[in-house]
Formats: C-alpha cells, sequence, structure tokens
C-alpha cells in the first residue's frame, strides 16, 4: 500500500489561555534567572540555587510546551 503525502505543517492554536500560560511560564523562567544571580541573599546555598535552577528550566520547558515544541511533537490540530 503505497504512503500517502503528508500534509501542509499544522500550526500552532493561538487561544488566550495558551498566550497567558506561556507568558507566566516566561515569568517563572526570568525570576529563576534573577534569583540565581551573584550577590541575591542565600544565593550560595546549594539548595537554593538548585531550586532557581529548576525554577528557570521549568519555565523555560513549560514555555516551549506551549508553542508545542516539546519533544518534537506537533501541535494539535485546530478544532474545526
Amino acid at each position: 500500500m503505497p504512503r500517502s503525502k503528508p500534509g501542509p505543517p499544522v500550526k500552532p492554536i493561538s487561544t488566550p489561555i495558551i498566550d497567558a500560560l506561556e507568558h507566566e511560564a516566561q515569568i517563572f523562567a526570568a525570576i529563576g534567572v534573577v534569583l540565581h544571580k551573584e550577590g541575591m541573599e542565600d544565593g550560595d546555598d546549594k539548595e537554593y540555587a538548585n531550586f532557581a535552577k529548576m525554577l528557570t528550566e521549568g519555565g523555560i520547558n513549560l514555555a516551549k510546551a506551549s508553542q508545542g515544541k516539546e519533544s518534537g511533537r506537533r501541535p494539535a490540530k485546530r478544532p474545526a
């Protein structure tokens, strides 16, 4: 059985909720970066630094996921 041709690329869905989620994720990532800056109170505490790193990475990953860029997965199709 012959394979069918791939269709056009699927565009990410842009809704107010997804846009807000991406914005909040970017804020979390930015806060994590600031908390990890040299001179911040408790900045030399390893547990605190690990928390800041997790906050940054989590925010970045969530922002990417909201754009459909996680794990190479394609975003969902827009409902008809």
